[in-house]
């Protein structure tokens, strides 16, 4: 990449806000090129300062402000890297008083380079060009036994003399948390690798190959800002692709079906998380696309993950393993731990949404297929809100929907039209009901034909109205428990949840139970069950208790 090219996507980079791509762009691009290594140095300082305000940003030790703060820190530096390197300044003044402080022992490295340039042409280390050993030798490789899993560790590539070396205790761990799902896997260190480089991923393999491991660990580590920076990287020998393809779910005729769609976790991809997390994915991923799905679930579940990117991995991988063994309650949870996270994860809210809609909360169901709908008008999503719509009642609603998913999908449309059809005599039903019912005296209130009225309104849209006539036949019976969870599910159909909790609330001081009120409403049966889930973000259940 030339010049005014890595400049020009390095700026796109930054203003798509993925400046940690721009940040690894860089790094690639100068290393191993002399005249960039005081710009390179930066880069790499600027780096630590960004990973490690995302991981504190994500254990919540540092508050809002203060990150944007951070962040803008790390915007400002890097501008100035790069208008330095436009302008073909490679040593500014600051940066390079800097490097030349660190090079003041320049007379030792002149003694020393001479001995080990004649110590490397005597002993010609295979290991120093990303191999471990010359073909047909196994000394420079470490003993895994008879193990399904064979994992090589590889020392990590030391930036600095402060870096830490995570090895030891990285294998340590995950031979711990493999132990404890009985997984069947060696984890072994190979203590006669001497890095002299980051390796890529063809050296890696070559070396996995060539030691008889399944899957090779290396990276590199540097010290910075106070704390050691890790970028992980790990390969499988075999060139299996851990590309898991998620699983899309769509509505069908009584049944979830599955569609595969692009995956966002592969092994040839820099990791810049805890190495253990990173390893336990790749691992997890394996058991489960073997079928191991009691070994995956025990394993993802084994660790909390402390960075956002694993964090993201791991729930979809749990959500995945269990949609895959038929567990839809434990994949609901999964998806909900990663929501409460990254809320706008438009598959998990896809699939999220379509649980909910088979579990029949649909009003739950119908705000994440809407938050999914906001981004891109899916067709299949559509089909599915409309789906929920016709089992809450809200027939107009449903009516929209399917209209849309007749004009944008030929494949959808001819079941979409039969449904629009069904949803359109309902409406019309609806409408005589309304014209039939005449009022009735406030004080001869008669509340099963009084809710048959404004359950018919609601099922054509008008809510607001519906709203209305509750309120005055409240006037009549305050204390009406029928009445009552009607008003409560209206309010809730139009997503005013506060309001709903209020009428909860007030209801329990007239003496009239939450449980009551579910007997008389299935929506507020559920919005109170998903309350006690704390699925919802109204934390006030247990005051009505």
């Amino acid at each position: 990449m030339n010049k005014q090219e890595l400049l020009h996507t390095v700026r796109d980079l930054i203003s798509e806000a993925q400046t940690g791509e721009a940040l690894d762009l860089l790094e690639r691009e100068w290393s191993g090129k002399p005249e960039l290594k005081v710009l390179l140095r930066e880069v790499l300082a600027i780096g630590a300062l960004y990973n490690k305000t995302k991981n504190d940003e994500t254990r919540g030790i540092i508050s809002f402000d203060n990150a944007q703060l951070s962040y803008n820190r790390v915007h400002d530096r890097l501008l100035t890297v790069l208008e330095h390197f436009e302008n073909d300044r490679f040593e500014p003044e600051g940066l390079a008083r800097q490097e030349k402080s660190k090079s003041s022992r320049w007379w030792l490295w002149a003694l020393l380079l001479p001995l080990a340039a004649v110590l490397f042409f005597l002993l010609k280390p295979d290991i120093l060009s990303g191999g471990g050993t010359t073909d047909g030798k196994k000394s420079l490789c470490p003993e895994f036994g008879r193990k399904a899993l064979k994992i090589m560790v590889l020392p990590f590539y030391k930036v600095n003399r402060q870096a830490g070396q995570p090895e030891g205790l990285f294998a340590e761990k995950l031979e711990s948390f493999c132990a404890k799902c009985r997984l069947d896997v060696a984890v072994r260190i190979n203590e006669q690798f001497e890095p002299v480089k980051l390796l890529n991923y063809e050296e890696a393999g070559r070396f996995a190959k060539r030691c008889g491991a399944d899957l090779v660990v290396w990276g590199r580590t540097e010290f910075a800002d106070g704390r050691n920076i890790l970028k992980t990287r790990y390969k499988f020998a075999d060139g299996r692709q851990l590309a898991v393809e998620w699983s899309k779910l769509e509505w069908g005729e009584n049944q979830f079906d599955t569609v595969r769609v692009l995956s966002d976790i592969a092994s040839d991809r820099t990791f810049t998380a805890d190495i253990e997390e990173v390893i336990l994915l790749a691992i997890g991923s394996n058991e489960m696309m073997e079928g191991r799905t009691d070994n995956a679930a025990c394993l993802l579940s084994s660790f909390e993950a402390r960075d956002s990117q694993v964090m993201v991995t791991k729930s979809m991988l749990l959500a995945e393993n269990y949609l895959r063994s038929g567990n839809p309650a434990a994949a609901l949870e999964a998806y909900d731990e990663l929501l409460a996270k990254a809320p706008d994860n438009w598959l998990a809210l896809n699939n999220r949404g379509m649980i909910l809609l088979q579990e029949g909360n649909y009003l739950q169901a119908i705000n994440d297929f809407s938050a999914v709908i906001s981004k891109k008008e899916d067709p299949a999503v559509l089909y599915a809100r409309a789906k929920a719509y016709q089992s809450s009642e809200q027939l107009s609603k449903a009516e929209v929907d399917l209209e849309k998913v007749v004009k944008l999908s030929p494949e959808l449309a001819p079941k979409a039209k039969t449904e629009l059809e069904t949803t359109r005599k309902e409406i019309h039903l609806q409408e005589g009901i309304i014209e039939e019912l005449e009022p009735q005296p406030t004080n001869q209130l008669n509340t099963t034909k009084y809710i048959t009225k404004v359950d018919a309104y609601s099922r054509l849209g008008n809510n607001q109205k519906a709203i209305q006539l509750v309120e005055k036949g409240l006037e009549v019976k305050p204390q009406d428990p029928k009445l009552t969870a009607k008003k409560i599910e209206l309010l809730l159909k139009e997503n005013k949840e506060e309001q709903a909790v209020e009428e909860l609330k007030a209801a329990k001081e007239k003496g009239i139970s939450v449980q009551e009120l579910s007997r008389h409403s299935e929506v507020v049966a559920q919005f109170i069950k998903e309350m006690q889930l704390q699925r919802k973000s109204i934390r006030t259940y247990k005051r009505l208790n």
